[in-house]
């Protein structure tokens, strides 16, 4: 029966984020997800000045403005952003994201991913790119300091704004690419 349950949870969350396309459909979107990635760049800029520092030396980086995530035992997350090299909007992601363990709740938070190299953005962009639950994420609130670095080619960010979301849980993130 548990495995009944799991496999239906599962199922209805691959029918949820099935509808949800990594590109914005209208131009009205376009323009919202470009105004919600500058709002999320300037944000988590002021709250550390790390973030300044890898997009100035980041090969590419990825910004999520809003990832909405929630679950109860079985869980998952959505989110659309915008890809830069150089400053210059380069293309389109998705990320969707599964978990399973104790979990309750939801929460939105922003996610910004600096590829440190080319060949780090390349498998990224080949669409083959996934974190494993061990991939460890600053969070922007934290005053971390001057002493943060690439982890495996990668470094993330994140800073959360709404919900509660109460767990341990296990799961990771996947990526789709698109690009202008």
């Amino acid at each position: 029966m548990r495995i009944m349950n799991l496999l239906l949870a599962v199922g209805c969350l691959v029918l949820i984020t099935a509808g949800c396309a990594t590109v914005p459909q209208t131009a009205g979107d376009r323009v919202q997800l470009e105004a919600d990635v500058k709002r999320t760049v300037d944000r988590m800029s002021a709250a550390d000045p790390n973030v300044e520092k890898f997009m100035k030396s980041s090969y590419a980086y990825a910004v999520f403005p809003a990832i909405g995530s929630g679950g109860a035992i079985v869980g998952g997350a959505f989110g659309r952003g915008q890809v830069f090299r150089n400053d210059e909007v380069i293309g389109f992601v998705s990320v969707t994201e599964g978990t399973i363990g104790a979990q309750l709740g939801g929460s939105n938070y922003s996610e910004m991913i600096f590829f440190q190299d080319k060949w780090t953005f390349q498998k990224f962009a080949a669409n083959q790119f996934a974190f494993q639950a061990s991939i460890s994420a600053v969070a922007v609130e934290s005053g971390t300091g001057d002493n943060l670095d690439y982890s495996e080619g990668v470094m993330v960010f994140t800073q959360g704004y709404k919900g509660l979301k109460l767990g341990a849980a296990i799961g990771g993130q996947q990526f789709k690419y698109v690009p202008n």
